[in-house]
């Protein structure tokens, strides 16, 4: 006789978090699937005579989108697919990447309300989604950046948390548990500045032309940089840190709790979707973050034209 398994709870963290992520995906599904068949948006940004880039720029933006996506590839790899095929499970880590990709669709709302983020129109692109993001009203004609711009999500999410665990369990030991928190979260804004401001200055990948100037560094050039976007960044790669530490010396992240009443191919389901949601609540609360800080933007910068939006409607917009 067989044993009977638990009941499913509808009230477990598990169900809970999963449905939140169920219906994000569905929210991700439907902006991104308008944007994909819309023969108008679904294009890249044209490039014309004035948007040639200075030196070797254009070199290291390629570079820049090589060397993304062999991060993302090798994450993968190294977090889902390696493990996966060694145990026939998948890690929550290599989940969180997944659903850290599916959270891409809030990537606009950096520009909701006003251009807040400048992005090459060199890069591999096909415009933008916002026009079909619910409330936006900033510019729609911009170059989202494919190749550098998802990995982003992989590398300062579940990759630089890995790095903060590493310091953490360095440093506790030594120094006690608010000397190991505190330098894991130093860790990742120093990480975050020093790869976004070599990003910015060397490649021309991307820019801020419109911040809070006390609170820039370099503010009133080209390359001023928000030091609130490296605080938002170690907020978003401390959350995801807290839950990957809470796998230690248990069997599954709070998360995850309830997750065991599954079975097959259901299990699986069922954790990527309560990944898929932890991921959209730490991507929301970045951009979250980045709109109450930008509202107070006073430090405006005309970029290279190979940096500017192309929507008309935005052309004689004052800035706000």
């Amino acid at each position: 006789m067989s044993a009977l398994r638990p009941a499913v709870s509808l009230a477990s963290p598990v169900l809970l978090w999963a449905v939140f992520g169920a219906l994000f995906s569905c929210f991700s599904i439907t902006v991104f699937g308008a944007w994909l068949f819309s023969a108008e948006a679904f294009v890249a940004v044209p490039i014309s005579v004035t948007d040639t880039m200075p030196g070797h720029t254009l070199l290291l933006l390629r570079g820049l989108e090589g060397l993304s996506m062999m991060v993302a590839a090798l994450g993968l790899y190294a977090y889902l697919i390696k493990p996966w095929l060694r145990t026939g499970h998948v890690p929550l880590a290599g989940l969180l990447l997944v659903g850290a990709l599916i959270t891409y669709v809030l990537d606009t709302t950096v520009n909701f309300s006003d251009y807040h983020m400048a992005w090459n129109k060199h890069s591999f692109n096909r415009g933008t989604w916002a026009s079909f993001f619910p409330g936006h009203t900033g510019p729609t004609q911009y170059a989202e950046a494919w190749l550098w711009g998802p990995p982003m999500y992989m590398y300062f999410g579940v990759v630089l948390a890995a790095i903060q665990l590493k310091v953490f369990d360095w440093v506790r030991p030594r120094l006690g548990l608010f000397a190991g928190l505190l330098l894991a979260f130093v860790a990742a804004f120093a990480f975050d500045f020093i790869a976004e401001s070599a990003i910015i200055r060397y490649s021309h990948a991307y820019a801020w032309p419109y911040t809070v100037g006390a609170w820039s560094v370099w503010a009133g050039t080209q390359f001023q940089f928000p030091l609130y976007e490296s605080l938002l960044v170690a907020v978003y790669a401390s959350l995801y840190s807290v839950l990957l530490h809470s796998e230690r010396g248990q069997k599954m992240a709070w998360i995850e709790r309830g997750s065991e009443v599954f079975s097959g191919p259901w299990k699986g389901v069922v954790r990527l979707f309560a990944a898929t949601g932890f991921a959209a609540l730490c991507t929301a609360i970045y951009f979250g973050g980045f709109y109450l800080f930008s509202q107070f933007a006073d430090s405006q910068v005309t970029m290279p034209a190979y940096l500017q939006f192309v929507d008309p409607a935005w052309s004689e917009t004052p800035v706000r």
